[in-house]
């Protein structure tokens, strides 16, 4: 986003208090620099996450901290509190914040859409770190895990008992304030796809930072939707978009089966080359399929299967040790045959159902799929248990190691 689009919407989003500390000039590269002051740690978290380009997550869609901006959050947050609170067990951790309500909702200056696109784990570490008295942290750790779940973590399948409350979400029909229709760079609404209503895509939600040749207002979505139906895949939905990619959940109509479709700005050549040589291997099906690519007239277009299954950050706590041998053992496979996947993480990762006719008890190593291969690279086989490549991006080990951090908190 250049600096005329960016400022006054970095503006609405923070507190006068924040942007007096860091301001604009101290946006480098699209990124916040690291701020000092301990109090500004949620906002600092909330506003690097969207200038990385993440959107808003499916179930925050309609969620009430949405019309709220830097100067009313914290009330919002603070009457939170007390509401979960109220309809909570007397034993609950959340009760333990009602002696620094106050304290913790002052660090909700910011725009709730931002702090919506927020995961979990993030939120929960950057409300954290403020308390540098070890033992209070130490007391509040389960209070705080349980408010971040209770804001932004996924609601479960079906709200059954009392100690899960769900906030009560925005109609769609509401009308949304214009200043949260700027943050949220909604521009006009899509046409429809001639194929049918199920193939058009919204634009609310979309990132801060969108992909660069997107303009908005925009019709971009629905070209390339257009163009995707021409190409033979029906029921695409805009479900991402980030460092200059569009990324779609579709159905190939021929077939009916799923497929994940990215649009990228440029062909993504080294991605393709590395995958040509990667699927040619044993590990090959250790990694998603890419299904077709070709160029369009909105981006350069690759279709993969859609695997079905979990990501790591939604499987069940009791696999988890043996979960880990299983991925090391995975990643470490693709590394000794010359490849490297570049961008692990927990959701980049994906535990496939058992086949039909197995138990869940079976090889975990056959289920798991490696996601999202857009830094995928060939590098020099090595015969030790990690492929160490030369300084650079593209290393799996520390990618194996924030998985198993990640899980701690999960």
């Amino acid at each position: 986003m250049d600096a005329a689009a960016f400022t006054p919407v970095y503006a609405q989003c923070v507190s006068a208090a924040f942007l007096a500390a860091h301001p604009t000039e101290l946006v480098v590269n699209d990124r916040l620099l690291w701020p000092a002051a301990p109090r500004f740690k949620v906002v600092f978290a909330c506003v690097d996450n969207a200038t990385a380009g993440e959107v808003l997550p499916d179930h925050m869609y309609g969620h009430p901290m949405l019309v709220h901006g830097p100067d009313t959050m914290p009330t919002y947050i603070a009457t939170f509190i007390k509401d979960q609170c109220a309809r909570l067990p007397a034993d609950h951790a959340m009760h333990r914040l009602l002696d620094c309500v106050d304290d913790v909702a002052a660090q909700f200056a910011v725009h709730g859409a931002l702090l919506a696109g927020l995961h979990e784990f993030r939120l929960w570490r950057a409300l954290a770190l403020p308390y540098v008295d070890i033992a209070l942290r130490d007391s509040l750790t389960d209070s705080l895990r349980a408010l971040t779940k209770a804001l932004v973590g996924e609601p479960s399948p079906a709200v059954s008992s009392k100690t899960e409350v769900e906030p009560p979400r925005i109609s769609d029909t509401d009308a949304l304030p214009a200043r949260l229709d700027t943050v949220l760079k909604v521009g006009e609404s899509p046409e429809a796809d001639a194929s049918g209503s199920d193939d058009a895509a919204s634009l609310v939600g979309e990132p801060l930072r969108p992909c660069t040749w997107w303009h908005f207002p925009s019709r971009w979505p629905s070209r390339a939707l257009s163009e995707l139906v021409r190409r033979g895949y029906s029921c695409c939905r805009l479900i991402k978009t980030s460092n200059d990619v569009a990324v779609f959940k579709g159905r190939d109509t021929a077939s009916g089966q799923a497929v994940c479709i990215k649009v990228y700005d440029f062909k993504p050549v080294k991605m393709l080359e590395a995958y040509s040589a990667l699927v040619k291997a044993e590990v090959g099906d250790m990694v998603m399929s890419l299904i077709a690519d070709f160029d369009t007239c909105v981006g350069y277009t690759v279709v993969a299967r859609w695997e079905d299954g979990v990501t790591l950050d939604r499987t069940a706590k009791e696999l988890r040790p043996a979960l880990t041998k299983a991925i090391a053992d995975v990643v470490i496979r693709v590394n000794q045959a010359g490849f490297a996947h570049g961008d692990l993480h927990v959701r980049n990762v994906v535990l496939r159902p058992p086949a039909a006719g197995r138990s869940g008890g079976d090889d975990l190593r056959a289920r798991l799929v490696l996601i999202d291969l857009d830094a995928v690279r060939m590098v020099k086989p090595c015969p030790g248990d990690w492929n160490e490549p030369e300084p650079g991006p593209y290393g799996d080990k520390e990618g194996f190691r924030s998985i198993v951090r990640a899980w701690k908190y999960l």
